[in-house]
């Protein structure tokens, strides 16, 4: 019978791509605590708001690093973390440095 740390190993293989590690993924733990975070509080999305945003200012570094044709499970398309990127700083939010280029178009990769 496995561990539960076993366990818990088998369970994040199945959720990364083949040959992908947790550092070619740098969002999946913000991804984790957005999905906890959902479960404790019944998927009252606004309670978690705060994490979605930390993922989305994470996605927004991944993309400016790794360029727009990267990809991660934990991240969704580019287009899509610009609109939200876009939104957050319409609302008054801290989007970040990498956050800010993207809106603006700026890519490193």
């Amino acid at each position: 019978m496995p561990s539960s740390a076993e366990g818990s190993r088998s369970q994040q293989d199945q959720r990364q791509k083949p040959g992908e590690s947790l550092d070619s993924n740098p969002c999946h733990p913000i991804a984790c605590k957005i999905q906890g975070c959902l479960e404790r509080t019944g998927f009252n999305q606004a309670k978690c708001e705060h994490l979605i945003d930390d993922l989305y200012r994470c996605c927004a570094k991944f993309y400016q690093e790794r360029g727009p044709q990267a990809e991660a499970d934990s991240c969704p398309l580019l287009s899509v973390v610009q609109r939200r990127l876009k939104q957050m700083e319409k609302e008054g939010k801290n989007v970040g440095r990498n956050g800010g280029e993207l809106i603006q178009g700026k890519m490193v990769g």
